[in-house]
């Protein structure tokens, strides 16, 4: 099932949407029922499905992800669902209900640095179709960004870690660490070793 949801990820990022929508849905049926390769390869299909521009489809993988019939809820997935589920509402037109689940994402807390890239399409996307609503949205992604990550963006140069400090009396310590470029040796960055 693992290795399915991987290649539908793959075909995904290579563009080739139907392919991935059929992939997520092949791994879904051999991952078992509320497993998290199940869960995600749901996932999978719902962003296939929101780059098709197919909003009903991603309507339903977005609902089978949120449902809690199969296990707990899994609040920071359906969240991210609700960016793919914002880019297929803008390719059919309803631009209004995109940057209204889209805000609904930006404003509830669950939306991580791995998640900012969508969220800053589907800003980018809307502004470029004269929304009304965009400033807002984008305002709504500054707060986000700034109050939880620092840097804004795990896109950026520079990225945001957590850690976690035991007994230190902090709960968590904004570390930022700078990107190791490809094919640098461990422990250098940009030409900057960090000890």
């Amino acid at each position: 099932a693992w290795a399915r949801e991987t290649t539908a990820w793959e075909a995904l990022t290579h563009g080739e949407y139907r392919l991935a929508a059929q992939i997520a849905q092949a791994a879904q049926a051999a991952a078992p029922r509320g497993s998290s390769a199940s869960i995600q390869a749901t996932a999978q299909e719902g962003r296939a499905w929101a780059r098709l521009g197919e909003a009903a489809e991603t309507r339903d993988a977005l609902a089978r992800v949120e449902s809690t019939e199969d296990g707990p809820p899994r609040p920071r997935r359906a969240a991210s669902a609700r960016l793919d589920l914002s880019l297929a509402l803008i390719v059919t037109g309803r631009h209004d209900e995109a940057t209204g689940v889209m805000l609904e994402a930006a404003t509830s807390g669950r939306l991580v640095p791995s998640n900012f890239w969508r969220a800053r399409e589907v800003i980018r996307a809307v502004a470029e179709r004269g929304v009304p609503e965009a400033d807002e949205l984008a305002e709504a992604y500054r707060e986000l960004t700034s109050a939880r990550w620092p840097t804004g963006s795990s896109s950026s140069s520079t990225a945001t870690t957590l850690r976690c400090w035991p007994g230190s009396g902090r709960r968590l310590e904004h570390v930022p660490q700078r990107r190791r470029r490809r094919g640098s040796p461990p422990g250098t960055t940009s030409g900057a070793t960090w000890g």
